[in-house]
């Protein structure tokens, strides 16, 4: 009985801990997105006096 409340135990322990690093990566993919976004707008502006541009929505420059 005791083996199986420590396993419980542990269980919740890992699952709070997958939440968080499930929010935090959820978190650093949005910021990715704007970064790669942002980058996008700023070699845009750089690039279109010689060049044609064409970004795509995950900010890559085509």
């Amino acid at each position: 009985i005791h083996l199986m409340l420590a396993v419980r135990e542990e269980v919740e322990l890992l699952r709070k801990r997958i939440n968080q690093l499930s929010e935090r990566n959820a978190q650093l993919e949005r910021e990715n997105y704007i970064l790669r976004s942002l980058t996008c707008a700023v070699e845009s502006t750089t690039y279109t006096s010689t060049h044609s541009v064409t970004c795509t929505p995950g900010g890559a420059i085509v």
